[in-house]
């Protein structure tokens, strides 16, 4: 049996056998009696539930409790530059303002990203990172090959006006992904200004890994290219799920034939599950492949590792598709051999 008490601040335990007494002052305490004992603090972790415009509720942390998951806190646009080829853990505690900042591509992430909720604003990038091993990529990242989440990119533009040899996958997240996006969304515009894109799509340029429970309202403009997307521009053996695309899909080509369009990708090589596009889709030349959802859903065979086959199901298309009145554009609805 014991007893308990506190006296001028000293909270005794008295068991028969000894004295246990804790001393408390604010996070401090002090022990006596035995010379085996353990104090810590009492758990006072809260996260508070956040939805605002994401697709799944978040709960976000508190900054001391990021720090103490392992986290580095992201509260500047300065501070987003310690995301570059970084393996890192990263979160945000507050919304960032990129307006007028010349923003570079942040090249070979394979961190973690947590956006906590928050969002990034007012992005402007019109350039691929030169000094990167992936040149030819355009958007917050070159190439994702770590994971991001909980992320909004509000009001935000990635372009190509590039005109040399290369061409471009633009996206307003990442060019191109190759790690695991989770509850991201964006809004503004991705656009091809050049008509050197070879893919573009208001999330993500090119995917070929993991997309879940994200979104793009970004319209998406190009003059030519290939393989353009509401949400992606090409789906090439990745995974998309619960996702979707609203904004419109503009293609001002003239007489300059385009390579796969749609309302929610360009190009599908994977895999597609409980999606779906609202935004109308504008043809002004001549293409092959376009679709309300998909432009192109694709079969593949390869010697080394057999047949691929895009899948898509549990999906649907709701916006107008306008092609021209003259000139070839052939649509395709199921998979077609390549």
């Amino acid at each position: 049996n014991a007893t308990a008490s506190i006296t001028n601040g000293k909270f005794t335990i008295d068991s028969t056998n000894s004295t246990l007494a804790i001393t408390v002052s604010g996070d401090m305490a002090r022990v006596t009696g035995y010379a085996n004992y353990s104090v810590s603090k009492a758990e006072t972790s809260v996260q508070t539930p956040y939805k605002g415009n994401f697709s799944q509720t978040i709960m976000r942390l508190s900054e001391e409790d990021a720090i103490a998951q392992g986290y580095t806190v992201i509260k500047t646009a300065n501070d987003l530059k310690q995301l570059e080829s970084s393996s890192k853990k990263f979160i945000l505690m507050n919304d960032i303002d990129l307006s007028g900042v010349d923003w570079t591509p942040l090249e070979g992430f394979r961190g973690i990203l947590d956006g906590n909720g928050y969002v990034i604003k007012n992005l402007t990038v019109a350039k691929p990172n030169l000094t990167g091993d992936h040149n030819d990529d355009i958007g917050f990242f070159t190439t994702l090959f770590g994971e991001v989440k909980n992320l909004g990119l509000e009001n935000c533009t990635a372009s190509c006006s590039e005109t040399d040899s290369f061409t471009y996958s633009v996206g307003i997240l990442a060019g191109t992904n190759f790690g695991t996006i989770t509850n991201c969304y964006t809004t503004g515009k991705a656009e091809d200004i050049s008509g050197k894109t070879a893919t573009l799509g208001g999330l993500v340029g090119n995917n070929f890994q993991e997309i879940h429970y994200s979104y793009s309202s970004a319209s998406v403009n190009a003059q030519g290219g290939s393989n353009i997307g509401g949400l992606v521009g090409e789906n090439f053996y990745g995974n998309i799920s619960y996702s979707y695309a609203t904004a419109a899909v503009n293609i001002n080509n003239g007489g300059s034939p385009i390579m796969g369009a749609g309302g929610f990708t360009g190009y599908n090589l994977g895999n597609i599950t409980d999606c779906y596009a609202t935004g109308n889709i504008t043809l002004s030349g001549p293409a092959i492949g376009i679709g309300g959802f998909v432009g192109t859903n694709n079969y593949y065979k390869d010697d080394s590792d057999g047949e691929h086959i895009g899948q898509i199901s549990n999906s649907y298309c709701s916006g107008k598709l306008t092609v021209p009145t003259s000139g070839a554009c052939l649509l395709y609805t199921s998979p077609s051999p390549r």
